[in-house]
């Protein structure tokens, strides 16, 4: 049960941080396609109308990753 709660929080902080950059209904979506493009495992391409992060908000989600461990400075 302890280690569900530690996963579970980490899922809350993703949640309400990298899930939450931007200021539309897709930005969970971006936030997701971001981080996973930042670890280097996809690119973060998206289907029109949507379109990826510019600078600003793709530095956000890195920001948070490297506050939660989910990614090096050095990246």
């Amino acid at each position: 049960m302890e280690q569900i709660r530690v996963l579970h929080s980490r899922v809350m902080r993703i949640s309400t941080t990298i899930y939450r950059v931007g200021r539309y209904e897709s930005s969970y979506l971006k936030g997701l396609k971001c981080a996973v493009s930042l670890l280097g495992i996809a690119k973060d391409f998206m289907a029109e109308p949507i379109r990826a992060f510019d600078s600003p908000e793709r530095a956000m989600v890195r920001q948070h990753m490297v506050d939660q461990g989910l990614l090096s400075e050095m990246k």
